[in-house]
């Protein structure tokens, strides 16, 4: 009897398909793993595109003010093409990184480092 009741349980568990999807079985339409382009949204997404058309959405390379510039008269001008602006900069001595919203228009003066930024609309 044991036999019969355990081949009962095999012909059963055979027969009964996987109700939950697996991993590897979800693809794309054509069968590809999508790419770091098509699975971005937002700002991320904006940039990828301006980065195809040969455009620089958001610049992250670094600013390397020339000597004697940060005063008042001649502040070191910081690009950007939105109102506000956060900036890092590396005080020199220390290589401590001093962070600030910088808005548009007025100069703007960093206590810590005794310089003079100023927005440049790109």
């Amino acid at each position: 009897m044991l036999s019969r009741l355990s081949s009962r349980v095999v012909s059963r568990a055979s027969a009964i398909k996987p109700s939950i999807r697996t991993f590897s079985a979800m693809k794309d339409v054509d069968g590809l793993i999508p790419g770091d382009a098509e699975r971005q949204t937002g700002r991320r997404k904006e940039e990828l595109e301006a980065e195809a058309k040969g455009v620089i959405l958001f610049n992250r390379d670094p600013i390397v003010p020339p000597a004697g510039q940060g005063s008042y008269e001649n502040p070191i001008m910081v690009p950007s093409g939105l109102q506000e602006r956060t900036v890092g900069f590396e005080d020199p001595v220390t290589h401590a990184v001093y962070w600030f919203n910088l808005n548009k228009g007025p100069v703007h003066y960093v206590k810590q480092l005794d310089k003079y930024f100023k927005m440049e609309p790109v």
